[in-house]
């Protein structure tokens, strides 16, 4: 008896034609076609690779990779998907492998992915392809129909007793108010677990692709400065459900429950909009925020790992 030939395996670039949802289908780190179509378009030139893998030349298998300067170290990032019924033919590897070539050729000294904990075929891939375990993030989610009232009022009491006061960004936000966001955002991004020897850069232009409207945002202010911001976006798996963009506070400013009142009010405001959930990622060793989720009711759900590898 002949055995079956394995599918011959490509990648190319996606096309305007590609339902990238589709080749999406059960990934739980995906943000809809929409989203990730309008970020790759708002990036710097070259700094983004968007690809489909294909068995036979039909589309079967995702991938991303960001050239610049985003993870731990100033490496970049690739994450690829490649829908179930469709693994074990080394389309998961190669998709990988040119991502990795494409953030080498951007000059970064390494490539950081993400795997999430239900998927061990993905680790498996990862890990012959030559990744080491970096790190861990915990996944959480927040019904916004528990919010703790007596702990809330706490929290911006706590707040304000240091002189910080939260502020909504106004609905006919100027540029030079969102520019004023994104300044503190890139500044508390670079202090960030995740931005640990270089890393957590973004681009103006990526920042407003994804918080793209002003109740996303929300800021707590000292003396006319900002001092601390948290964003929201929305997910693609729900369409009640919003996602952490990130949280940060000015190190001055930290330990007074600046966090814990931003990311309570914040929910309280998208409730009154519709959401029904926060999700939210944070690295294991990040106890700080982590205390905040748990103060504010967040009920861990899963996590994904983190795997990196120099290149030489």
């Amino acid at each position: 008896m002949t055995a079956p030939t394995r599918p011959e395996v490509t990648v190319r670039e996606a096309r305007d034609d590609d339902d990238l949802d589709a080749l999406n289908a059960g990934n739980p780190q995906w943000f809809g076609q929409e989203q990730q179509r309008h970020t790759a378009a708002a990036a710097p030139a070259g700094a983004v690779l968007v690809v489909v893998g294909e068995l036979d030349g039909a589309p079967a298998g995702y991938g991303f990779g960001i050239g610049a300067a985003v993870a731990v170290g100033g490496y970049g990032v690739a994450q690829v998907w490649v829908p179930a019924g469709l693994r074990r033919q080394g389309l998961g590897g190669a998709l990988l492998a040119h991502l990795f070539d494409f953030v080498r050729l951007a000059g970064r000294p390494g490539v950081m992915v993400s795997v999430p904990d239900t998927e061990p075929d993905g680790l498996t891939v990862a890990r012959h392809l030559g990744l080491s375990e970096r790190g861990h993030h915990v996944e959480s989610t927040l019904d916004l129909t528990t919010l703790d009232g007596s702990s809330h009022q706490a929290a911006l009491a706590r707040a304000a007793a240091v002189g910080v006061v939260l502020s909504p960004l106004p609905q006919d936000a100027t540029d030079a108010e969102w520019e004023r966001v994104y300044a503190c955002l890139s500044t508390r991004m670079r202090e960030s677990p995740d931005a640990s020897d270089g890393g957590g850069d973004m681009p103006y232009g990526v920042f407003r692709s994804v918080v793209a409207e002003p109740w996303q945002v929300l800021l707590a202010e000292r003396a006319g400065e900002v001092v601390g911001l948290t964003c929201l976006m929305p997910r693609a798996d729900a369409p009640h459900r919003l996602n952490t963009f990130f949280t940060g506070v000015r190190a001055d400013a930290r330990g007074h429950g600046v966090s814990t009142a931003l990311k309570s009010e914040h929910a309280r405001l998208v409730r009154t909009l519709g959401w029904q959930e926060v999700w939210t990622q944070n690295m294991d060793q990040n106890v700080a925020i982590r205390t905040v989720n748990a103060r504010l009711g967040y009920r861990p759900v899963g996590g994904s790992r983190d795997l990196g590898r120099a290149f030489s």
